[in-house]
């Protein structure tokens, strides 16, 4: 691997590190801080933060994780995988039908 090819990976690496730990970071304030600032939006709120935690877990787990320990278990990694993106996934739906039914 080149120095050019070193310097491309650092930089993807960073900046998926960067986006997911703004993902996990905002869930978790969602979570902490959303009911008592929007008290009228508690559910969504807790559903959203919930979502985007899970949603920075996975960007993490298979943006850096993946590049950094290539050589782990795959039977793992799938599997921690699979639970994140169906956090994710059942998130992003809940939010979706409590939004769609009015909050």
């Amino acid at each position: 691997m080149g120095l050019t090819q070193r310097i491309s990976l650092g930089v993807r690496l960073i900046a998926a590190a960067a986006w997911a730990w703004l993902m996990v970071v905002s869930g978790w304030w969602a979570i902490l801080s959303g009911p008592r600032e929007w008290p009228i939006l508690k559910g969504i709120s807790l559903l959203g933060g919930v979502t985007m935690a899970a949603g920075g877990q996975l960007v993490f787990m298979v943006l850096v994780a993946d590049r950094l320990f290539p050589y782990a278990s795959r039977r793992l990694m799938l599997g921690l995988e699979l639970a994140s993106f169906l956090t994710f996934l059942g998130g992003l739906g809940a939010v979706l039908w409590a939004l769609q039914a009015g909050g």
